[in-house]
């Protein structure tokens, strides 16, 4: 995912490819009796909604660990990248974790990781965005589940839709921007 284009591609295949499991997941659920036919719509929207915001998260966060190395950063980049991913854990504390009132109390304020998870893509590779997307996400998915965060609903299954939205479109904006502005350094560089 080292250009825009390719970002959006990956994005609408990952969005595509899931349908298949949602479809024989949900049915074979239902069939069997362990789902109501009438949740049929819930349950295959939670399940393709999952199993696409997973690709779009653990895809990239596998394959660039796996082909790129970490490229060797000066002390000033090192820095700064401990203090961004610092950032995104106290942020995601603040706003999934518990730790202050605001998390109780489900106000939007998830938009507030958003400026740090989007200086990642613009500083940095996507390989860093992806970690810190990955980072926020695991934060986000464990402070819902624990009833704490702005994607809180009535359910389980409505919080867990919300927040999937939230983190699908946060990753597949973040890393278009790191991918284009990896194409940008890589032509300023030729």
């Amino acid at each position: 995912c080292d250009r825009p284009q390719d970002v959006f591609k990956f994005a609408l295949v990952a969005a595509t490819s899931t349908t298949i499991s949602a479809s024989f997941g949900a049915t074979s659920l239902a069939l069997a009796g362990f789902a109501d036919w009438t949740h049929y719509g819930a349950l295959w929207l939670t399940w393709w909604l999952g199993d696409a915001t997973g690709d779009l998260v653990f895809t990239p966060l596998v394959v660039l660990w796996s082909v790129g190395l970490p490229r060797r950063w000066s002390r000033k980049e090192a820095t700064e990248v401990g203090v961004l991913f610092l950032l995104l854990v106290l942020l995601g504390g603040v706003v999934f974790g518990g730790w202050l009132e605001i998390s109780s109390r489900n106000y939007p304020i998830p938009f507030v990781c958003g400026p740090i998870v989007i200086w990642t893509a613009f500083r940095f590779r996507p390989l860093e965005t992806a970690t810190g997307i990955f980072i926020l996400s695991v934060i986000a998915v464990w402070g819902t589940l624990r009833g704490f965060g702005p994607f809180v609903r009535e359910t389980e299954n409505q919080s867990l839709i919300a927040l999937q939205l939230w983190i699908a479109v946060l990753t597949i904006t973040a890393m278009a921007l790191s991918a284009g502005m990896a194409e940008r350094r890589r032509v300023e560089e030729e």
